[in-house]
């Protein structure tokens, strides 16, 4: 289990993250957006961009990869397509 506490040693309150998120989102005017949404977010942009799964498996504190592949390992089209291409450059030949 994961405990957070202040500079002093005090635990931090279980919805202390989401009270500053909240405030943050209010003071900056950005759009609203879970917490939780943010981390899937981030973890799915790390995939996109060619981040390896070890690294954001790590990251997001997962203990098991297959956590971090049942999760974040859906198929873009982008990525479908960049696949094909691949194998494409090798039939032009």
């Amino acid at each position: 289990m994961l405990f957070v506490s202040d500079e002093y040693g005090n635990p931090f309150q279980p919805n202390a993250y989401t009270r500053f998120w909240g405030r943050f989102m209010k003071r900056t005017d950005i759009k609203k957006i879970r917490l939780h949404d943010l981390r899937h977010s981030s973890a799915s942009t790390m995939l996109s961009e060619g981040v390896n799964m070890k690294v954001i498996q790590k990251r997001l504190g997962h203990k098991n990869i297959k956590t971090t592949l049942n999760t974040y390992s859906h198929v873009s089209t982008e990525e479908d397509q960049k696949a094909a291409d691949v194998f494409g450059k090798y039939l032009q030949k």
